[in-house]
């Protein structure tokens, strides 16, 4: 008997010890190294893939998503659409919030191609789901000073259509340009044509549509300070959607967010000869940057009338030092994208 008491006593010492540790460890707090991300998108049918490669990334605390309403989606349907997205990749609580449809000081908007709206409105003609949350009551720019200013370190920005949002709230509170690590917009022509024409403007050569829709928010957001990486047409124009990567996601959506993808990408090939992964390719960049060969220029957003408004115009004088992807590796951008669509990083 006098053996077996302290063996007893040790083993439930020994147990008391185990509860505490695994009490103690369970009570303290999760350190998240993921990056905190706000989307600013017009819910083009390209922003629709770049979104949900952003929702899917591993390594992305998406805080919200903000309507720009001066781009290439009515704003009601952008922001179903939104809403949709959201709920199609299990994050139905994401914010989303509406933002002017008003330009800070352009009628560029009223040039809008009408077929690309109806396009990007129907998503295709696929059908998302209903999202029973609706949109913030609060307006984009109200939703963006609050969050940035109630901030403790900075976040990263994607920007998948015009920069009114941003612009607005620059305008309103400059200060919360330190609030922003980096800005990621797809946009802009440096060293290679604008890509007007195919929404029927001829007499602007320059100029790429989401910086023509609002010059002057580009302009403001140009020259806040932050850290800006431009995903222009120089790079997007390499970067086209081709039969080798269709059959590959083919083969290879296995998750909604792919699934949804490929669906869209096989309207895509049924209607347009060449498309391109705009928006993608910016949403990819800004969680890859080692893809990109970026350069960095001195650019000004010309802001007025004439052939070159809503140019990004290489200016040594007045511009701004901006990063500049003129070209991305291919391969790694492919493998990268299918991965995180079909939840593999």
């Amino acid at each position: 008997m006098r053996t077996k008491i302290p063996i007893v006593i040790f083993v439930i010492i020994s147990f008391c010890l185990l509860v505490y540790s695994c009490t103690k460890e369970s009570s303290s707090p999760v350190i998240d190294n993921r990056t905190n991300m706000i989307i600013d998108t017009d819910v083009g049918i390209d922003d629709a893939m770049a979104i949900l490669y952003l929702l899917q990334h591993p390594g992305l605390q998406i805080d919200g998503i903000v309507i720009a309403g001066t781009g290439m989606s009515p704003l009601d349907q952008a922001t179903t659409n939104a809403l949709g997205l959201i709920e199609l990749s299990n994050n139905p609580d994401i914010p989303v919030a509406n933002g002017d449809t008003i330009a800070i000081n352009s009628n560029n908007t009223s040039l809008r191609p009408q077929e690309w709206m109806e396009e990007s409105a129907s998503m295709m003609g696929l059908d998302l789901p209903i999202n029973p949350n609706p949109a913030l009551e609060e307006c984009a720019v109200d939703f963006i000073i609050n969050y940035l200013g109630n901030l403790s370190k900075p976040i990263n920005y994607v920007a998948l259509g015009p920069m009114t949002n941003l612009g607005q709230v620059l305008q309103q509170e400059p200060v919360l340009a330190s609030k922003i690590n980096a800005v990621y917009i797809m946009g802009g022509a440096v060293n290679v044509p604008g890509n007007l024409q195919y929404g029927g403007i001829e007499d602007n050569p320059y100029a790429e549509w989401n910086i023509f829709l609002d010059p002057d928010a580009a302009d403001i957001v140009f020259q806040s300070g932050i850290n800006v990486v431009l995903i222009p047409l120089d790079a997007t124009n390499n970067a086209p959607v081709t039969e080798d990567f269709y059959n590959r996601l083919t083969n290879d959506h296995t998750t909604p967010e792919a699934d949804f993808v490929f669906e869209m990408m096989s309207e895509l090939m049924e209607v347009y000869d060449t498309f391109y992964f705009w928006d993608p390719l910016a949403a990819v960049i800004s969680t890859a940057q080692n893809i990109a060969d970026i350069q960095n220029y001195p650019l000004k957003v010309i802001t007025g009338s004439g052939d070159e408004n809503g140019r990004t115009k290489i200016d040594q004088v007045n511009g701004n030092l901006i990063k500049v992807c003129e070209d991305t590796e291919m391969n790694d951008f492919e493998d990268l994208f299918l991965d995180v669509l079909n939840g593999r990083k």
